[in-house]
């Protein structure tokens, strides 16, 4: 994927990449992700690792940090 550059990612964009050890759909990203309590995880200094996204259609920025270490492994090759 080669996407080192880029930390904050939708359900939509994660579903498109098709990263290993993530679901290939949006549903279901979007139910790992309320699984996992993505919306309410916090890094190391207290950050929120969830926010809204501005763009159209709203919804949900995840930080690649939230990802299983193989789907970030997969951003990066």
């Amino acid at each position: 994927m080669l996407m080192p550059n880029k930390l904050w990612f939708t359900a939509k964009e994660l579903a498109e990449l098709e990263l290993v050890g993530l679901p290939r759909r949006k549903r279901d990203i979007n139910r790992l992700a309320e699984d996992e309590n993505w919306a309410v995880a916090v890094s190391d200094s207290g950050a929120l690792l969830a926010r809204r996204n501005s763009g159209r259609g709203g919804g949900v920025q995840y930080h690649v940090s939230l990802l299983p270490a193989a789907a970030r492994a997969d951003l990066v090759q």
